[in-house]
């Protein structure tokens, strides 16, 4: 199985706050990512 990573954002990780936090974005993205790369 190949490498994947996060794709990049056209916006910084924190530019939902107050409504996220860039950390639970972040969080909730990797979950995301992980899950699907898993899955291929």
């Amino acid at each position: 199985m190949g490498q994947y990573s996060l794709p990049d954002m056209p916006y910084d990780y924190a530019a939902l706050e107050p409504a996220i936090t860039g950390e639970i974005l972040l969080a909730a993205l990797t979950a995301v990512t992980l899950t699907t790369t898993a899955r291929l």
